[in-house]
Parts: structure tokens; sequence; C-alpha cells
């Protein structure tokens, strides 16, 4: 599970601090950076990684490089197990979650 640290003064929603040796057990750790600007600005993702939060399997995969459709399944369990689930599953919840920053940001 990530590590809730203290609430965004942006947003009021907590900030998460992901777990940086599980992803390099998974051999995922060139993504944290990104997934926690996801996660703690509301950055979006590319493509790819976009298709993986919404659980977009055919996506994903068409959207991979190479090294990507190798790792993809360490990806997935690394999100599946260390990711907040109320942060990807689906374009829905990734669409919420942006949306709380796009708020905050127009307020």
């Amino acid at each position: 599970m990530p590590i809730q640290s203290e609430m965004n003064p942006t947003t009021g929603h907590p900030t998460f601090t992901l777990d940086r040796s599980a992803a390099a057990e998974y051999g995922v750790e060139d993504l944290v950076d990104s997934l926690e600007r996801y996660l703690n600005a509301g950055i979006p993702e590319g493509g790819f990684m976009t298709s993986v939060l919404a659980n977009d399997l055919s996506g994903a995969f068409g959207r991979a490089d190479a090294l990507n459709t190798l790792r993809l399944r360490k990806i997935v369990q690394y999100i599946y197990n260390y990711f907040p689930s109320s942060k990807w599953g689906s374009y829905e919840k990734i669409e919420q979650h942006l949306k709380l920053f796009q708020e905050a940001r127009h307020d």
C-alpha cells in the first residue's frame, strides 16, 4: 500500500508516497516519479500508462513500447499491490482523480 504522508494543500486530499523499494523489486522504479506526479499533482500520464491505470489491457498493449510490452505484467502487479485503489481501475476513476486538481486550480 502507498504511504499517506500529509494532506495536499491544493486539494485537501492525502499526499501519497509510493514504495520505491518494491518498485525496484518489480523492475518499475523508473515509473514511480511519474505515478507520484499523477497522484499528488494531478498530472496526467501518457497514453500507455493511462491505459494501464484504466485497466485497459488492449489499450496498454497497443500503446506499449518494446520494454513496457515485456514488463506489463510487473507494472500491473505493482499498481495492484501498491497504488490506491480509488485512483486506478477505470477511465472514470482517472477522470475523477484528475478533476480534483482541475477544480482546485480554478478556485
